[in-house]
């Protein structure tokens, strides 16, 4: 990567290389440049343990957490479960497989809640995944669990997307129901916005 990028006239770009220099900069320096915008500060919103164990979770990037599963019935494998850390806060569940022989049993909607208690006792404070928009077998029970669409994505491998999001902090949930306008905003939430 080269030192400087030229813009135009005197205007550059030069590599931060001191990563905790450029944190430390952009914290200073962000509420210059969104000083109108509305920010719910969600690291306020956690409890001590929670930002210790986001912490932990953000020194180990360069080794991210990750969970591979087989699904078996006996011996046999029936399945798997795959997914991986993506920052300091957020795992994303990037893949489940069922043989056809086996969907529509319940499996999924066992394996959920079970796969969601070792993310919360990792630390992760939020679960996101995609999905085709008519993937209903999969998208109901996420949605009947707790997840909340955060968004939608056009794939070019997959088409129309859905990304869901589980959080596991109230408050966090809370605050996009207050960004959807679902919820007004009350003494929970106003002390994390600025």
């Amino acid at each position: 990567m080269p030192e400087t990028i030229a813009l135009f006239d005197d205007y550059y770009l030069e590599a931060a290389t001191d990563k905790p220099a450029f944190d430390a900069f952009f914290m200073a320096n962000s509420p210059k440049v969104f000083s109108a915008t509305s920010t719910f500060s969600y690291q306020q919103a956690l409890s001590k343990m929670e930002n210790e164990q986001l912490e932990k979770l953000g020194s180990n990037l360069d080794n991210s957490y990750r969970l591979c599963f087989y699904l078996k019935k006996g011996e046999e494998k029936i399945g798997w479960f795959k997914g991986e850390q993506k920052d300091k806060d957020s795992f994303s569940m990037s893949n489940t497989g069922i043989f056809p022989a086996h969907q529509q049993q319940g499996i999924y909607k066992a394996m959920l809640p079970k796969v969601l208690n070792l993310l919360q006792e990792a630390g992760f404070q939020r679960v996101i995944s995609y999905h085709q928009a008519t993937n209903n077998t999969i998208i109901i029970p996420k949605l009947k669990a707790g997840f909340l669409i955060t968004g939608f994505e056009i794939s070019d491998e997959y088409g129309l997307l859905i990304k869901l999001t589980y959080y596991f902090n109230e408050t966090r949930r809370q605050a996009i129901d207050f960004r959807v306008g679902r919820q007004k905003m009350d003494e929970n939430l106003a002390p994390f916005f600025s």
